[in-house]
């Protein structure tokens, strides 16, 4: 019962107070009371917030199928797509592990070895190989980028008939 008699009588005599001195006690009062509750405040510090970003790629492969192809003395042309994820802004080439790119006859069918080449250009003119690449820049999302292959319609013209089939080991760098 002490503490509510002990506010009473001190907001009693604080406004009494400020009835004797004015509006402008008052306020200067309140403005004197906000200071000291802001000294009171907890300590602050700002803390440090890091995080590097590592480069990444990484890409995936269709097959790349010529179909079928005359021995006319025509090129036997084809495309396909990789998918290739990179972080933003990071630069890759994709190159092939060798440079002996060709496909073998499928068991009992065909002849000799059938060579191709691959292209970074709908062309056929910028060759991709272990020392000339297909480069790209990052975007961070998964981009899809164009190959396209070539059989020399020379090689077809002495081809024999039957199937051929191959593989090509690409290498992407970052």
């Amino acid at each position: 019962m002490r503490t509510n008699t002990f506010r009473a009588e001190t907001a009693f005599l604080f406004y009494r107070q400020a009835a004797k001195f004015g509006m402008g006690a008052l306020l200067a009062a309140s403005a004197l009371l906000g200071q000291a509750a802001s000294a009171t405040e907890a300590p602050r510090q700002t803390m440090e917030v890091t995080l590097t970003v590592l480069k990444s790629c990484s890409f995936t492969t269709q097959p790349l199928a010529f179909g079928e192809a005359a021995t006319d003395g025509n090129d036997a042309v084809a495309s396909t797509t990789l998918q290739v994820t990179c972080s933003n802004s990071t630069p890759y080439n994709i190159t092939t592990e060798n440079d002996n790119l060709e496909m073998q006859p499928i068991s009992g069918q065909g002849g000799s070895a059938i060579p191709f080449s691959l292209y970074s250009d709908e062309g056929r003119h910028t060759a991709i190989s272990t020392s000339s690449s297909l480069s790209g820049s990052g975007s961070g999302s998964q981009q899809t980028v164009n190959i396209y292959g070539k059989v020399a319609g020379s090689v077809l013209s002495s081809a024999h008939a039957g199937n051929y089939k191959g593989d090509v080991k690409l290498v992407l760098t970052y």
